[in-house]
């Protein structure tokens, strides 16, 4: 039965649309729509990720227009979204059949192209498409050949494309958006630091460039020029939340807590409680060795969110440095309890049992990391500090050849040249040291770090010294 005809033309009558269609579909009934009314329930599946209820709408507009080739290009975007361009290139084809000059097929095609593999073809679709565009299309041709050659790996092209459309329409958010993606896939932080200051130049309120130009500043570690960036971003929008965000992180990285604290304090206000910003808090508290407040803060981000073990870990740590250890062994129990699989946590927790003098339950622990992450040298560092503690330096010594046969990490042998000293085996400790150096002297450090009191040995020292030089 064919019923009345529903075309839509407003926001508001959207849900009506989609109502008005499902209960055609549940009754068995036909209405017919105008193009309008399909293309907007098209776009509602799509944005919902239902491709086939998209699908199905595409269908069923195809039986009633038949010789629309907006139907068949659509068809092919969602043949696309289900991974199947061979497919997407037949309704490409039909689409051209009704209408050979519309550039959305050349675009369309191109992706399929690129999706099958096709990167050269899908260049040429684009050239041909070029011969016979307007001025009006040349960025978006710019971008389409841009996002081949991105797909095709090749991101140096791609960024000189994207560039290139920069230069065409530097205003446009989504071509800086653009710029900002390939900027990181090919690695051109410090040429598009200069493109977006000469944007900002132009245009001292494009916030989209001052937000890119912080992004590849903090890739660059220049972590000052990129708050200040960041904090531009946000003057110039008050409600860009992330630029918030992304400054105080580059003032934390800086070392800058107190004012890292005034921009988080001030998101807090802006946008309401958040559990990671109470837990961001709490760590520029803890650096400044306010450990109280850094744990009303983690206290805040738990009540928060209870279900966020991050905080229940944070909260741990910091009672761990004060010394208070059956604090730290709670708080590390239920950060695991709502997470099993973090293994700072499990470390952490053999950590605590074992000065609780829990040591049975701290090697349970330490071996349970192990289980978990062989690959991690942490895990067999840790685990052989405690045996160290508790004297037990050949089963130390065992475990970390156990680590560096698993994960040969020049850490771990560093970690071995300081047990083999400590326990007098000068000769062979420092053979080991030796090997160690060469691999990676400025590793070093992380000797010392287990086991600071090697740091004064002179002969060490010299090691040192000749390897550097």
């Amino acid at each position: 039965m064919l019923n009345s005809n529903f075309g839509f033309n407003s926001n508001e009558e959207t849900k009506h649309l989609i109502v008005k269609y499902e209960k055609m579909l549940a009754d068995g009934e036909e209405y017919f729509f105008d193009q309008n009314a399909f293309e907007e329930l098209i776009e509602h599946y799509q944005s919902s990720l239902d491709f086939t209820a998209a699908l199905g709408v595409v269908n069923f507009a195809l039986t009633q227009h038949a010789y629309s080739s907006v139907f068949y290009i659509r068809k092919a975007q969602l043949l696309l979204d289900l991974d199947a361009p061979k497919e997407a290139l037949e309704y490409l084809d039909n689409a051209s059949m009704i209408d050979s000059s519309e550039l959305e097929i050349s675009l369309v095609k191109a992706d399929a192209l690129c999706q099958n593999g096709d990167f050269e073809l899908a260049l040429d679709v684009l050239d041909n498409a070029e011969a016979l565009s307007s001025s009006t299309d040349e960025l978006e041709l710019i971008l389409a050949r841009a996002n081949v050659y991105e797909d095709w790996d090749k991101f140096e092209a791609s960024y000189k494309l994207v560039k290139k459309a920069i230069h065409k329409d530097p205003k446009n958010k989504a071509v800086l958006d653009r710029l900002n993606f390939i900027t990181e896939l090919a690695e051109k932080h410090e040429e598009s630091i200069a493109l977006y200051k000469l944007i900002i130049d132009e245009q001292p309120y494009n916030i989209s460039a001052w937000y890119n130009l912080g992004i590849s500043l903090q890739t660059l570690q220049r972590y000052t020029e990129a708050s200040e960036a960041f904090e531009y971003a946000f003057i110039i929008d008050p409600k860009f939340e992330i630029a918030y965000y992304d400054c105080a992180e580059c003032l934390v990285e800086s070392n800058d807590y107190y004012t890292a604290l005034k921009i988080y304090k001030e998101a807090l206000e802006e946008f309401g409680e958040n559990s990671t910003v109470f837990n961001n808090i709490g760590e520029c508290y803890e650096n400044m060795d306010d450990l109280s407040v850094a744990q009303s803060y983690y206290i805040k981000a738990i009540a928060s969110d209870p279900n966020d073990d991050h905080s229940f870990y944070k909260l741990g740590k910091s009672y761990a440095k004060e010394g208070k250890w059956q604090n730290a062994l709670d708080n590390f129990t239920k950060s695991l309890k709502l997470n099993e699989n973090q293994l700072n946590t499990v470390l952490a927790l053999g950590e605590a049992h074992f000065q609780l003098s829990n040591e049975s339950l701290a090697i349970e622990f330490f071996e349970s990391a192990i289980e978990m992450s062989p690959q991690e040298p942490i895990v067999w560092i840790q685990y052989a500090s405690t045996l160290i503690q508790i004297e037990l330096y050949q089963e130390s010594i065992d475990i970390l050849d156990q680590g560096i046969d698993v994960c040969n990490d020049v850490s771990i042998h560093y970690a071995k040249a300081g047990v083999l000293l400590i326990i007098g085996n000068r000769q062979q400790g420092l053979e080991v040291l030796e090997e160690a150096l060469a691999l990676d002297v400025l590793l070093v450090s992380s000797l010392f770090k287990l086991l600071p009191d090697l740091e004064e040995d002179e002969e060490i020292q010299a090691l040192i010294t000749r390897h550097k030089a």
